[in-house]
């Protein structure tokens, strides 16, 4: 069975400071979002609307969560795993993932280095050119930017950190990334779980509601967040250890 060239699906993480990120993350999303066509214009120029933070734009972040997630193997993936998991993995630089999953009920716990931050889409998805010798996916830059920002409708959220709703917390960005190719690997659980087609796609377009945390406190912390976008939902909780 074939993957669909879009996936929407949500994740939600810790507790930090603020300061840190002011001056770039401005906009707070209610908790029930839905796109409109404002939104997608706003959008067609990505990189002249989303200020630089950590070296990229948050919707080119989000392009770079997409790569990071389905490029990791299933053995390892975190999309695939409940229990003590390795947050490390695939991991680099002053910016680290984490992941959500493809629907149901995560319970997970790692530990994350002191001085990182973490990037995560409460809702997000891609949809990108097709495959050589196939017709899956979308015309052009245009088109994918119509089609993936369509899908992000509907959506109902909630988030706990520490006990606390995140929404007071932190600025939660609707972003697209720039048109960018998107490489999938032999490895990638595309190919191996879901018989895609390795290779480069010309054309690719991140869509999603984005976070990004400073790095958080020396300390235990917890999280739960749940979405439900039409027929997508999922309930995830991490414990997660910064030391």
């Amino acid at each position: 069975m074939k993957l669909r060239q879009v996936i929407s699906f949500s994740l939600m993480a810790l507790f930090g400071q603020q300061t840190a990120l002011a001056g770039y993350l401005s906009t707070t999303a209610s908790p029930t979002a839905t796109n409109t066509d404002q939104s997608v214009t706003r959008l067609i120029r990505p990189s002249e609307v989303d200020p630089k933070i950590y070296g990229k734009t948050i919707g080119n972040w989000g392009h770079t969560w997409w790569e990071w997630a389905f490029n990791i193997p299933k053995a390892t993936n975190p999309l695939l795993k409940n229990g003590a998991i390795d947050c490390s993995v695939g991991q680099q630089g002053k910016v680290w993932f984490l992941a959500g999953n493809f629907g149901g009920t995560s319970k997970r716990s790692c530990t994350i280095p002191q001085g990182k931050a973490l990037f995560f889409p409460i809702s997000n998805s891609v949809w990108w050119t097709p495959a050589p010798g196939t017709d899956i996916g979308c015309k052009n830059e245009l088109h994918c930017r119509k089609e993936v920002g369509a899908l992000l409708t509907n959506l109902n959220y909630t988030c706990k950190i520490d006990g606390q709703d995140c929404a007071w917390k932190y600025a939660i960005i609707r972003a697209q990334s720039d048109s960018l190719p998107f490489t999938i690997k032999t490895d990638s659980i595309l190919v191996t779980e879901y018989e895609d087609i390795p290779g480069t796609r010309d054309i690719s377009i991140s869509d999603g509601y984005w976070v990004m945390l400073p790095p958080l406190p020396v300390g235990d912390h917890k999280i739960r967040f749940t979405a439900k976008m039409n027929d997508f939902a999922l309930d995830v909780s991490y414990t997660l250890k910064v030391n």
